[in-house]
């Protein structure tokens, strides 16, 4: 039995109020073993009668949040980044901190999983250290990302990035009338950002609107590929 089909086993087994949780993983990942005993259970059956049930009109996605954030946490993400972080991200993490972002929709479900503030200034370095691995100068890198996008990469800060994909949603903390925009990035193409926000809760609506429309280039984004 695999990771995913444990996890999902040991929330079925000990925290029934999170049995919806389980049967989303077992839901996505039926075709492997391991989650038939999952499967098999009355309650399971009428979940899959819910999942099947989602109507087009159906907005396709709610938020599971984990633990809002303190104020003494924000300040010392902002201290470890030696940045401020925009207001409306501040506001984001103080409701709903480490969380996801869950898209059900009835053939097929992802979630993006928003870091941690002690996370942050971690994954900052590394998507720069990712984007700047094939330059001898990283300063041609920032150069490249302020001509094309008005940021610099290394002020880039991802805060997001949805689950078993090498892709992110970045926010610009560098000063300037773009603090605050926000980006998506993915892996394949590292020197390239796409789907411009002005702000973090614009880029949210954009992402919850793409999915509620069923919006092929959000879906593909968070590793929902419709037929």
């Amino acid at each position: 039995m695999d990771r995913g089909a444990q996890r999902a086993m040991i929330l079925v087994d000990h925290f029934p109020e999170r049995q919806e949780e389980a049967f989303d993983y077992a839901y996505k990942y039926r075709e492997f073993s391991g989650y038939e005993e999952i499967t098999e259970l009355p309650a399971y059956a009428d979940y899959v009668a819910r999942r099947k049930g989602i109507s087009e009109s159906d907005k396709g996605w709610r938020w599971h949040t984990k633990k809002a954030v303190s104020e003494s946490d924000l300040l010392q993400a902002e201290e470890e980044l030696g940045a401020r972080l925009p207001k409306d991200y501040r506001e984001f993490l103080a409701q709903h901190g480490e969380s996801e972002l869950q898209v059900r929709l009835p053939e097929d479900s992802a979630e993006l999983c928003f870091y941690r503030p002690t996370e942050l200034a971690t994954q900052r370095s590394n998507l720069f250290n990712f984007i700047a691995l094939t330059e001898d100068d990283p300063e041609n890198v920032d150069a490249y990302f302020r001509e094309e996008y008005g940021v610099a990469a290394r002020d880039l800060l991802p805060v997001a990035e949805p689950a078993h994909h090498s892709r992110c949603l970045v926010i610009n903390l560098g000063q300037g009338e773009r603090f605050g925009w926000c980006f998506l990035w993915d892996h394949d193409g590292a020197f390239e950002l796409e789907q411009a926000a002005p702000s973090f809760d614009a880029a949210l609506k954009a992402l919850t609107d793409g999915i509620a429309k069923r919006d092929a280039t959000t879906l593909n984004f968070l590793g929902v590929y419709l037929d």
